[in-house]
């Protein structure tokens, strides 16, 4: 496998989501400094790669649907360009990498919001993409997680408005999403 076939794997464009971690940082500026900033960095790459390996895990499951999609169809799985194994190979050792680094190096509220987060995401994968509406409320679920993470990380407290507003503006996003697939497709 080369390494361009490993790096769309991965998915590593969506990482920029996961940015969202530093949200609760940034709504309060009383407390940007470097230490605070360096909290985030290493669970930002551990958090990416635990999200890479849900992708890899999605596009498993997808593979049948990926192969006869319009677009879908040029990713690494779908293609045949990564075999079956090799992505369970390279998803497990992705999931096993964060969950032991938040293990390890976090506090146990952390590592339950990562386990979290990657329990309803291969329930996404697995079955709630398939139920209306509840696909479109587990998928805000995982940006409030994030928010929590980097909430937990930074000892800052968000506030409740803050939480319904990203949830709703995650939620219109998603819908938005789904209505311009639903209307080109």
């Amino acid at each position: 496998m080369s390494f361009n076939n490993f790096i769309n794997l991965i998915r590593y464009k969506s990482y920029l989501k996961n940015l969202i971690i530093f949200l609760p940082l940034f709504l309060n500026f009383t407390s940007w400094s470097v230490t605070n900033f360096s909290k985030l960095i290493l669970p930002l790459i551990f958090f990416s790669f635990l999200a890479s390996s849900i992708y890899i895990i999605n596009d498993l499951i997808d593979l049948e649907t990926d192969k006869k999609h319009k677009f879908k169809k040029f990713r690494p799985i779908a293609s045949g360009l990564v075999n079956f194994k090799t992505a369970i190979y390279i998803s497990s050792c992705l999931a096993i990498i964060s969950l032991l680094f938040f293990f390890n190096y976090y506090d146990f509220k952390v590592f339950i919001l990562v386990v979290t987060y990657l329990l309803v995401n291969i329930s996404y994968s697995i079955l709630l993409k398939k139920i209306k509406y509840l696909d479109i409320f587990s998928v805000a679920s995982g940006f409030f997680i994030r928010i929590c993470i980097g909430s937990v990380l930074t000892n800052l407290e968000i506030s409740n408005f803050f939480v319904i507003q990203i949830i709703l503006f995650s939620i219109f996003i998603l819908i938005c999403k789904r209505r311009e697939y639903f209307y080109f497709y």
